[in-house]
């Protein structure tokens, strides 16, 4: 769509630190990425640029996807995730509130999206998660019950994308 409407191709990056697998629900970043096909106006000149960086530290992952569009409203974009008035013309697709409201269901309150514009103009769509290394065991994580979820992503140290299922 975004090769018929601006006569360019997009490009993605997937930056993933080493060592890193982060479980997500399905259709947590496919309606980030695709609101930056549908509403990024990159600079004149350049085309559509989206990068997806996961990395983490002790306690936390952060996700983000972010676009060289010039015309993105973090604070607006964050209104509308909160239930607040806000000047967006929303669509009725899956949206950023249904992926905002299913990160909070499956890892609570600590985790869920917002978005920052950054000093280049570009808007970053930032998913913060509960961190948990891999064969950690933790009675009340819930990143480790992500494991045992039929509705799940990976996401690999090469920025592949894959759904799994679980016949438990």
């Amino acid at each position: 769509i975004h090769q018929l409407r601006h006569r360019s191709s997009p490009e993605l990056i997937c930056q993933v630190e080493e060592g890193t697998r982060i479980m997500i629900p399905k259709f947590t970043l496919q309606p980030l990425v695709e609101n930056s096909v549908r509403h990024a106006s990159p600079p004149p000149g350049e085309n559509l640029k989206i990068v997806i960086r996961a990395y983490h530290d002790r306690f936390q992952c952060t996700i983000t996807v972010s676009d060289n569009g010039v015309n993105g409203d973090a604070e607006q974009l964050n209104l509308h995730l909160a239930h607040k008035p806000n000047t967006l013309k929303v669509s009725s697709g899956f949206g950023i509130r249904n992926v905002d409201e299913r990160l909070r269901l499956h890892f609570k309150n600590s985790s869920g999206l917002t978005y920052l514009n950054r000093e280049d103009g570009g808007l970053t769509a930032r998913i913060l998660l509960p961190w948990t290394p891999a064969g950690a065991e933790s009675s009340d994580s819930l990143a480790g019950e992500a494991d045992q979820r039929t509705d799940k992503q990976n996401i690999s140290e090469k920025g592949e994308y894959y759904g799994e299922t679980d016949d438990r």
